[in-house]
């Protein structure tokens, strides 16, 4: 993520990158690494793209002895038997060498973020984490809303998956094969995917226009949170303007 590769740039000790979920280049790195702590920074399900992270990559953590820093924001709500995201969807429980992060938006419709790992970890950045200290916290109302919405999705996990499994049905009956509750839709150009998206938007659909150099190719970014009526309707209308 952005936020991830700008925090990066203040990092002591060295950052190198690896090919996007890419288990093997990962491991290469790994091998290179000789001394210090390693961090492997990921996401849950990838923002732009919409893929599953690999599965290959928390067992390369393990073997590695090394942390990862898992950012759920795109899984959480949305995947696994109880919506709880990617360790949910690959059934691998907590440990102690994975710090989950993600937000009070998206699935939980709040605003804010949250941390979950051991308590060392949690207390460390409690008293060193300055965006943390220094950052406003989220209003009362903020964090009830959300605890709101998590228990909401745990009570209805079993409505909500079939909910999603509906959605992802009739992307695929318009031609699409998405990996999540995001599908990203390759364009072209800037200027295309902009006329595009106003196309859909006079026809009552806002739609992600997402150009360089956030992507390298222009797409549009569908979020598959309609029912089934309303999701019908809208791939009709964008497979006509496409």
């Amino acid at each position: 993520h952005a936020s991830g590769l700008l925090a990066a740039k203040s990092v002591a000790g060295k950052v190198l990158f690896f090919r996007h979920n890419d288990p093997e280049d990962l491991e290469a790195k790994l091998r290179s690494i000789k001394t210090g702590r390693i961090f492997i920074a990921v996401e849950g399900v990838y923002s732009m793209g919409g893929d599953l992270l690999h599965r290959a990559i928390f067992t390369l953590a393990q073997h590695y002895g090394a942390t990862l820093i898992l950012d759920e924001a795109h899984s959480s709500g949305v995947l696994g038997p109880k919506l709880q995201g990617i360790l949910d969807h690959y059934a691998i429980t907590d440990r102690a060498n994975i710090i989950k992060l993600g937000t009070l938006g998206k699935a939980y419709g709040s605003y804010g973020a949250y941390i979950l790992a051991e308590e060392s970890t949690v207390r460390f950045l409690e008293n060193r984490a300055k965006p943390i200290i220094y950052t406003t916290a989220p209003s009362l109302y903020d964090i009830a809303y959300a605890h709101h919405a998590a228990r909401y999705i745990k009570k209805n996990s079993a409505k909500l998956r079939r909910r999603l499994a509906s959605a992802t049905v009739q992307a695929q009956k318009a031609g699409f094969d998405p990996k999540s509750a995001i599908l990203p839709i390759p364009v072209g150009s800037d200027r295309a995917v902009t006329q595009l998206g106003q196309r859909l938007l006079e026809a009552g659909f806002l739609v992600g226009t997402i150009r360089r150099p956030t992507v390298e190719e222009a797409q549009l970014r569908v979020i598959l949170r309609q029912k089934g009526k309303v999701l019908k309707r809208f791939f009709t209308v964008l497979n006509k303007n496409l």
